[in-house]
């Protein structure tokens, strides 16, 4: 069998494609199966040790025929198949038997029994491969763990930017990607379901929402005009946990004030700034009836005085001022967790790495410290936005209004210093205001394995 015609069979051309079309017609989805297809290319060739069958073809046949996933098998694996396949394609014992019998009924035309012989065959051919595969699978899973467990990782040093752009929600990105492909889902890494939603039992202290990624404060006085952001500067990288990468080692960052103005026409000076600051927190709001917007407004205030404590002494305006809050940036690890068992390999465990550079910003948009500061008892001067999900929250109502709102964004995934690889929950740092000590805490730390314990 062959898989082309010499000089000698030319003339029998159109007779092999007038029964093959006749064929084609006869076995209706079944003649778009490989196995099929290849008895279709045998039929009328006299030599079937000239019939070659490509990889890709084989692979083919692993497919269509064995619903084999080539994607997520390993390479091991699909290396021996192969081989199985093109040593037991060739040896099946039917060939000789179909080979005569099929060209027997091709020379009498009998379209009929030429069709319920190639289904037989078919069946026949299909029943052996699989077979063959079978008996091999729990050998070969073996020895590929064997393998697995035997190989050394080389670390990935890669200069290429992959980059993929994903438009979601903060919510989505925190558990955007699965940490290995879902079986269920066709194996795909994305997580379009945003999973259920949480009851919370208590609120985010307001002193961590104040200083929460992407919550802004804004004063709007006669005379004055501020606003306060904590920001955070973030990049992601997709990462395979399985797979050893090099980490880099943080740099130092910058913790010095940086500014950007322009057209400035005023100086504000720091004494002047932090006299209106004072005076706002010694208002009474509201007197005893509402509470909270007192102690909000207090709040508010005490962290403008953590802002300002390294702050120049003499500011523009109108001007914007940034400064790294943390030495070293923060990171984590975000992804979604994919109960099945129907795995076939442990190679993946996907995970987005979030690193971030957390900021203060301060925009002096007017200020004129010889305007005689007065302050509403209602609060209606102070405005707080969740710029993340565009929401102005202000009045005598507005810290408990925050609060709820910031039930939204509870559940947040824990940060990892990239210095000292302390972990620290979100709330805490942003209570903290993004800061802590590395050097101490790695001494605590060393102090607290030191100790000799007693007993023993």
């Amino acid at each position: 069998m062959s898989t082309g015609t010499t000089d000698n069979e030319a003339s029998n051309d159109v007779l092999i494609v007038d029964t093959n079309d006749a064929l084609l017609s006869k076995l209706g989805d079944l003649a778009e199966k490989p196995l099929m297809m290849l008895f279709l290319r045998l039929i009328g060739n006299d030599n079937k040790q000239n019939t070659v069958l490509t990889n890709s073809q084989i692979v083919d046949i692993l497919q269509k025929e064995f619903d084999m996933d080539i994607v997520y098998t390993h390479e091991l694996e699909i290396e021996v198949y192969l081989n199985l396949l093109k040593r037991f394609l060739k040896d099946w014992p039917q060939w000789d038997e179909f080979d005569f019998a099929i060209n027997t009924l091709k020379d009498q035309k009998n379209i009929e029994k030429m069709k319920d012989m190639l289904q037989t065959n078919y069946e026949g051919l299909k029943k052996y491969l699989k077979q063959t595969l079978e008996a091999v699978e729990p050998m070969l899973r073996k020895v590929i763990k064997e393998v697995e467990e035997n190989t050394v990782k080389e670390p990935v040093h890669s200069q290429d930017d992959v980059g993929i752009t994903v438009h979601c929600t903060r919510m989505q990105l925190n558990q955007l990607f699965y940490r290995r492909p879902h079986p269920d889902l066709k194996h795909t890494i994305l997580n379009i379901d945003a999973g259920p939603s949480k009851i919370r039992v208590q609120h985010i202290p307001l002193e961590a929402i104040l200083n929460w990624p992407s919550v802004r404060i804004n004063i709007s006085l006669n005379g004055l005009v501020f606003k306060r952001q904590i920001n955070h500067v973030l990049s992601h990288l997709l990462v395979n946990k399985k797979l050893n990468y090099a980490v880099t080692p943080p740099e130092p960052l910058n913790t010095n004030f940086q500014m950007k103005a322009q057209k400035v026409t005023g100086v504000v000076e720091k004494a002047n700034f932090l006299a209106i600051i004072n005076k706002i927190r010694n208002t009474k709001m509201l007197s005893s009836d509402n509470n909270l917007l007192d102690k909000g407004v207090k709040l508010v205030c005490d962290v403008l005085r953590s802002d300002l404590e390294q702050a120049p002494t003499y500011m523009q305006s109108p001007a914007s001022y940034r400064q790294n809050l943390s030495k070293y940036p923060f990171v984590r690890h975000l992804f979604a967790e994919v109960k099945s068992d129907k795995f076939p390999v442990n190679n993946y465990d996907l995970q987005l790495e979030e690193k971030a550079v957390p900021q203060v910003l301060f925009h002096f948009l007017r200020f004129n410290s010889e305007t005689e500061t007065k302050i509403q008892w209602d609060g209606s001067f102070l405005k707080i936005e969740c710029v993340l999900c565009d929401c102005i929250f202000t009045g005598m109502n507005m810290f408990m209004q925050l609060q709820q709102h910031f039930d939204f964004h509870q559940g947040e995934q824990e940060w990892h210093c990239t210095y000292c690889q302390v972990v620290l929950p979100m709330e805490h740092l942003a209570k903290c205001r993004w800061q802590h000590n590395c050097d101490l805490l790695r001494m605590l730390l060393d102090r607290q394995k030191s100790v000799p314990v007693s007993g023993f």
